[in-house]
């Protein structure tokens, strides 16, 4: 399926302000360098009730990197995972170069959505090709076989949350895959490879599988990733034309949001 045009959009406008510094690499993705281009000065300390916030006056556009900073991106001080801090400043840096309104304040929440038609999604969407744009991205996860493991190796080297990758690798895999994003024992949302070719369950999870496992007994799946049956996640309208098609998945758990993050992936 081809990206919405405001995905599109959200993708391409990270594209062009990192060409617009010469990023080769990685360790090129500066993102004090990249805020500073456009007025703004990255903080860290203070806010309650939100992981990150953007304050931006009017003439924060107006690209002069020394004096006076016309608007601010803060990132709340308990956040210690560097990828995490990053995706927020990403997502916040997002907000400015995407959308009219210059104050934001972000939650766990609004840095974990990726719903169509949404502002927070965008925001979310910019911030993960800004940090793995598709020429860096791609080459490196070309040929791999799907699983958390691998993708937290990814993580580690582009400096980005684990969830931002994920759904970086769905965008430029061409395996069969998807995730589905679970708490407290319901599906939230989903996303799919463009290979996919079923429509995913909605609402409560299936027991039987590994995410199941987690959100009915508390426990933490013991095999992963595993074989399932596809009625688990697939829908059963749909069952006869994954006749022949092996489901597999890996299931992440985050125990203290109550979330799983299951992905799933078919085999011939």
């Amino acid at each position: 399926m081809p990206p919405s045009p405001a995905e599109a959009r959200a993708r391409e406008t990270a594209r062009q302000a990192l060409h617009a510094c010469w990023v080769q690499r990685p360790e090129h993705i500066d993102l004090d360098v990249l805020a500073w281009r456009e007025g703004l000065v990255i903080t860290t300390g203070g806010l309650d009730g939100a992981d990150g916030r953007l304050v931006a006056g009017g003439d924060a556009g107006t690209r002069a990197g020394a004096g006076r900073a016309r608007g601010f991106i803060r990132v709340r001080e308990g956040v210690r995972s560097i990828g995490r801090q990053r995706f927020i400043m990403g997502h916040e840096l997002g907000h400015f170069h995407l959308h009219k309104r210059q104050t934001y304040m972000d939650t766990a929440r609004e840095l974990s959505t990726y719903r169509a038609d949404d502002l927070e999604t965008e925001a979310n969407l910019f911030a993960a090709e800004l940090l793995m744009p598709d020429f860096l991205f791609e080459p490196r996860i070309r040929g791999q076989t799907p699983s958390h493991a691998m993708l937290q190796a990814v993580a580690g080297e582009f400096g980005t949350s684990h969830l931002a990758t994920v759904i970086q690798y769905l965008t430029y895999t061409t395996e069969p895959c998807a995730l589905v994003y679970s708490r407290g024992g319901v599906v939230r949302w989903s996303r799919t490879s463009g290979d996919w070719e079923w429509s995913l369950l909605e609402g409560p999870v299936d027991a039987n599988s590994g995410a199941g496992v987690f959100h009915t007994t508390g426990a933490v799946p013991p095999c992963s990733p595993a074989a399932i049956p596809s009625a688990t996640w697939i829908a059963a309208h749909e069952l006869r034309a994954s006749d022949g098609v092996s489901l597999w998945e890996d299931t992440l758990v985050w125990s203290e949001q109550q979330v799983t993050l299951s992905l799933l992936w078919a085999r011939e």
